[in-house]
């Protein structure tokens, strides 16, 4: 899991470490002035906005973790079907 400076500590080391993550602090080359965005954090970010996109996952409608995170990888599959080139889809059928 790549993260930026500000989740660095025993906290989160603890924690990585029951869940079994690795954790990876990313950061950037130091600007000369201004603010560069780090290339990492993009894909997290970008990732949060289309989970944000999806109304019934937005708004927690459900009652348990396990049907919220199904739910979660429902919305990324879709995300990825929907990437794929469908004329190399259908060509190899």
């Amino acid at each position: 899991m790549w993260v930026d400076n500000g989740y660095t500590g025993q906290v989160v080391a603890t924690s990585a470490a029951k869940a079994d993550v690795t954790v990876e602090v990313v950061s950037g080359a130091k600007p000369d002035h201004g603010f560069t965005v780090q290339p990492r954090r993009r894909v997290i970010e970008r990732t949060n906005g289309w989970i944000n996109h999806r109304r019934r996952i937005d708004r927690y409608y459900e009652t348990t973790l396990t049907a919220h995170e199904g739910f979660l990888y429902l919305s990324q599959i879709a995300l990825l079907l929907r990437q794929l080139d469908r004329s190399q889809l259908f060509d190899t059928l």
